[in-house]
């Protein structure tokens, strides 16, 4: 089971992700859940339209050798049996090049279809966006529409409909077809009637206009010059999403960047195809680009985008403070979530270019070559050199401050990114070895960097193993006297102490609660981390930075364990019992070290903070262990991504996340300063 998990999140996780960029920007642009699907059944089909295209034409020519074959086959099939007729089909089969394996091309078209009808599957059926939505005469998106009652039976028109389409565009793709293929075609129809009859209303609306798009797909094709046609309706699909956006950007003075993106990248094909018949634009007659295709760059860029996005860059937020991202009540290791990003990385940058990469022919290959090697660059000179100080970063990878870049900063990245293009394309025209040597070293170097950081993330297992297992055996109990003075102090981080007289006056009910503690108004902060700001509260006015600083020769942690035991010593000291909970990094440890009171063993010390996990919901839970599983990888592309597209896929940390719940809906003032919400992680802590 868990090989078949890990092929999932491989192959059909990045679609999943790919159909949540493209919904999530499609209904914002559109702001109806119903119509934000059609722009993703298009986006989907061109995409896939070149794989398609060429899986027909290499299951044409295979039809094409197995019909020029078929006579003889039938020959020695007629007139030979056992052990001869097969040294003979072997024998014939070897002079004419040809394997029987070559059958499973035939079914090329079908295979491409499964992980794209699963993705959309999966994701359309579980989106919360669509559930309970009408959208025209269906009255919700999430449900089986039900169009027509036929005698009090209810009776779904979609698939149906659906199914006529897919017939259609069955019969005009198989003129020529014999009548055992058309059979395989028809009932093909015929099963996705059956598996998708009862699904909800919005997946079927999606799998009916990816056939509408197949029809008239096979009816550009039966034109003389169907590239023409094609590259003409993405342009003016191009221009129709381009031409409102950069108006709109002129009016509400807000770039409409992804749009814009999208529209210049829909002329693309239109472009490519004037330059190739223009002997002044060609650069492929004034440079002398490589006539042959070399699969190492490809498969070295690949390889080396796979381990930035998947492992290096997820593993050096984890190692930063590995006991955030696990949970108490469910623990995994942290590792589990490198392997899930890899996992995506590997799909992304690996198994699906891949595939685009086999059905190209020899032109578009030395395209993904050089592609493929111009966004290893720049993936890391992104994420080395740009966006490196944008602050904090929560266990669900939200920044604490939206990250914001200055103008010039994002030109800078913008003509840097271009050099750099322009560079590699050189390079990669006339000293293709050198870019070959210089990928080799960056993987090396990617490498080292990311076992380095397994190293650290796993000296902190065992430790976390035994926070989770203490606090999992262990309930809170605190022992008071009756007859004797309780002394409790409660350090609250990032409360605000001035605040404290306004909470009790909207809840008197706290006043009531807390009679007898001492509110000091004159506790702050000196520093805005824990390790600035914690030793002043715990240790006083000896500890603020300013008198740490004075004392040079002894080391900072030394300085910051004696804060953290003023007080329970001192109490030790009176004749009190003293418990200590959670002594916020204690020498310098993320899991405080308790070995720090261990010359004063009448202090009793305990980790509780770490079983905060404990009181939240399941559903809770099981919300973030699904963001884990995703948004590692969104966070690299993120990181490698220019920083003009950084916002962008950040969104606020939901990195497109469709099905975004309340809690990282984390709602912060750009510069800092208001915060009109925070976590609930956090203040379940």
């Amino acid at each position: 089971m868990a090989i078949l998990s890990s092929l999932y999140q491989m192959i059909i996780g990045p679609l999943e992700i790919l159909f949540e960029v493209i919904y999530q920007l499609s209904y914002e642009m559109i702001g109806n859940a119903g119509f934000a699907i059609i722009p993703v059944s298009l986006a989907i089909s061109f995409l896939c339209l070149p794989l398609y295209l060429r899986a027909d034409a290499i299951q044409k020519e295979n039809k094409k050798k197995e019909d020029s074959m078929a006579p003889y086959v039938d020959h020695i099939k007629k007139h030979f049996t056992g052990a001869e007729r097969y040294m003979m089909l072997q024998t014939y089969y070897r002079l004419e090049n040809y394997k029987p394996i070559h059958t499973l091309r035939n079914s090329f078209s079908l295979l491409l279809q499964i992980p794209f009808f699963i993705a959309a599957y999966h994701f359309l059926s579980n989106l919360e966006l669509i559930q309970g939505v009408p959208f025209g005469p269906i009255s919700d998106l999430g449900r089986p529409d039900g169009l027509l009652v036929i005698g009090g039976l209810s009776v779904n028109l979609l698939p149906i409909l659906m199914t006529v389409v897919n017939i259609a565009s069955s019969a005009i793709y198989s003129k020529k077809n014999s009548i055992q293929d058309n059979i395989q075609l028809y009932g093909l129809a015929i099963v996705f009637l059956v598996l998708l009859y009862q699904s909800p209303s919005g997946l079927v609306f999606y799998w009916l206009l990816n056939n509408v798009f197949s029809l008239l797909k096979n009816v550009f094709l039966s034109f003389k010059k169907p590239k023409k046609y094609l590259f003409i309706s993405l342009s003016i699909s191009g221009c129709l999403i381009l031409i409102p956006s950069i108006v709109l950007s002129i009016f509400s003075g807000k770039l409409k960047t992804e749009l814009i993106v999208i529209g210049l990248l829909l002329q693309l094909p239109i472009i490519f195809n004037i330059i190739s018949k223009n002997k002044l634009l060609n650069f492929s007659k004034t440079i002398p680009i490589p006539q042959n295709n070399n699969i190492v760059y490809f498969v070295t860029s690949c390889l080396f985008m796979a381990l930035l996005t998947g492992v290096l860059i997820p593993s050096a937020v984890i190692s930063s403070s590995p006991t955030e991202f696990i949970i108490i009540s469910d623990y995994q290791s942290p590792l589990y979530h490198i392997l899930n990003s890899f996992l995506l990385a590997l799909g992304t940058f690996i198994f699906w270019p891949s595939v685009f990469y086999y059905f190209s022919n020899n032109r578009v290959k030395q395209i993904f070559e050089f592609s493929f090697c111009c966004i290893s660059g720049l993936a890391i000179i992104n994420y080395m050199f740009f966006g490196t100080k944008l602050g904090k970063i929560s266990p669900v990878l939200q920044y604490r401050i939206q990250p914001n870049f200055s103008p010039s900063l994002t030109t800078i990245n913008i003509g840097i990114c271009v050099i750099i293009t322009f560079l590699l394309f050189i390079l990669w025209a006339k000293k293709a070895n050198v870019i070959n040597v210089f990928t080799g070293i960056m993987l090396v170097a990617v490498l080292g960097m990311s076992i380095s950081n397994f190293v650290t993330i796993n000296a902190k297992i065992p430790l976390m193993k035994e926070v989770v297992k203490t606090a999992l055996n262990n309930e809170l109990k605190l022992n008071f006297s009756k007859l004797e003075k309780n002394v409790i102090v409660l350090v609250l981080d990032n409360a605000v102490s001035g605040f404290i007289p306004y909470i009790f006056n909207e809840k008197p009910e706290l006043k009531k609660q807390f009679a007898g503690f001492v509110w000091y108004p004159n506790t702050i902060t000196h520093g805005n981390t824990t390790n600035t700001g914690s030793p002043g509260l715990y240790g006083g006015y000896e500890y603020i930075p300013k008198k740490m600083n004075e004392r040079n020769k002894e080391q900072l942690v030394d300085k910051h364990n004696e804060a953290l035991k003023l007080m329970p010593v001192l109490f030790d000291k009176a004749g009190y019992s003293v418990n200590v909970y959670d002594p916020p990094y204690a020498g310098y440890q993320e899991i405080p070290d308790l070995s720090i009171y261990n010359d004063h063993p009448n202090i009793k010390t305990h980790l509780i903070s770490e079983g905060m996990s404990r009181s939240l919901s399941p559903e809770y839970l099981k919300n973030k262990k699904q963001l884990w599983k995703r948004n590692f990888f969104c966070y690299s592309i993120m990181k490698i991504s220019p920083l003009i597209l950084q916002n962008t896929i950040y969104r606020g940390g939901t990195y497109f996340y469709a099905n975004a719940t309340e809690f990282m809906q984390l709602d912060l003032g750009d510069d800092g300063k208001k915060f009109k919400g925070t976590q609930d992680e956090f203040m379940n802590s």
